[in-house]
């Protein structure tokens, strides 16, 4: 069992979806998984909406 740390507070939706993606799902890289889910239909339709910027929030309006 992989237990994940989070540094800020997450909802619940949030942290079942981050463990979801990143440790249940079993990928064998799964942030690469994690980036192209952000580009899926199912994205769209999930209670949480992942977003993948390579270059960083760099004008701080997304969170």
């Amino acid at each position: 069992m992989v237990t994940i740390r989070y540094p800020l507070p997450l909802s619940a939706d949030r942290k079942t979806e981050l463990n979801f993606y990143l440790v249940e799902k079993g990928e064998p890289d799964p942030w690469a998984y994690a980036k192209y889910h952000c580009t899926t239909a199912s994205n769209l339709y999930s209670s949480v909406h992942w977003s993948y910027y390579p270059e960083g929030d760099k004008d701080g309006e997304h969170s």
